[in-house]
């Protein structure tokens, strides 16, 4: 199987990240479904950088921001990370509006 350049800028991937993260990048799409706590979303960031993706869109509730925040700084170093939170209504973006938040 393919092997990947991984980057040597971060901790180190269990066996099964790297399979996954692996995967995800052949597939070039993937739903991360590991059991909470495996490192989902080290494989996500990782994905994407491997991708060469220029953004990524979390959109998640107001309590786990800053825990995403901490895990992009982790796995991608240097990444500019830009936050945004919605009023007390819920909102609802096109794609253009969530592209445009994405590149604060």
């Amino acid at each position: 199987m393919w092997e990947p350049q991984w980057p040597t800028d971060t901790p180190a991937l269990y066996p099964w990240q790297k399979e996954a993260i692996k995967k995800a990048v052949l597939a070039r799409r993937w739903i991360f479904n590991d059991e909470t706590g495996l490192g989902k979303s080290a494989e996500a960031i990782l994905a994407t950088r491997l991708l060469d993706g220029k953004s990524i869109a979390v959109v998640t509730p107001a309590i786990v921001r800053r825990a995403w925040v901490k895990q992009i700084e982790t796995w991608a170093p240097g990444a500019t990370v830009a936050t945004h939170t919605f009023g007390a209504q819920r909102q609802h973006l096109t794609k253009d509006q969530a592209s445009e938040v994405a590149a604060r």
